[in-house]
């Protein structure tokens, strides 16, 4: 079944994206893994992705080891309802933000019908996210930049380059690939 195709061949309007870690499912020999929501957008009508509700914004994946990395994984799901907001709080009571649930629950209790659309990036370490653990995670500069090469002390006083700004376009550009991610998808079809 393509995308725009719901269950029943009843016409699906609606989309949803969610961004997950999948890196605890590829690495845990258990089935059922929780995963962290890195972005939750609902409703979004046909491939007008700005008409969409950002139910969970989007937080950067930060990778805190140079030989691991964050396998992020997007998912475009289609509906033919709309997706009621407050649904969230019975996955995630306590915190929407960085929420962990298990995919299955998510599409159950939305009432999302069919994956339109499947996509992954790998997340490594780079000087965003070292940047970040010591500006936005708790950890001191000493911690996060003492004999790594190019991060003596003190750490840099701007935010190296990185995947997702290292041409100066940063977050709006990351959401621009995002949404064509999301339209390819839809256009030309990963069908599953």
């Amino acid at each position: 079944m393509g995308p725009g195709a719901g269950r029943n061949g009843i016409a699906a309007l609606l989309y949803t994206l969610v961004a997950v870690d999948l890196t605890p499912a590829l690495t845990s020999n258990t089935t059922g893994t929780n995963l962290t929501v890195h972005w939750l957008v609902v409703n979004i009508f046909g491939s007008d992705f700005a008409t969409g509700l950002e139910l969970v914004p989007y937080s950067a994946p930060t990778p805190t080891n140079a030989n691991e990395s964050i396998s992020l994984m997007f998912l475009l799901l289609a509906h033919s309802t709309p997706v009621d907001p407050r649904t969230l709080k019975l996955l995630c009571p306590e915190e929407p933000i960085m929420c962990q649930l298990r995919v299955s629950d998510l599409i159950s209790v939305m009432g999302l019908e069919d994956v339109a659309g499947v996509n992954w990036v790998q997340v490594e370490e780079d000087g965003y996210s070292i940047k970040r653990q010591y500006t936005e995670m708790g950890k001191s500069e000493q911690e996060v930049c003492n004999g790594r090469d190019g991060y003596e002390q003190p750490c840099p006083a701007q935010q190296p380059s990185s995947a997702i700004g290292q041409f100066g376009l940063g977050y709006p550009y990351f959401i621009a690939q995002c949404t064509a991610v999301v339209l390819a998808l839809y256009y030309f079809g990963a069908e599953l």
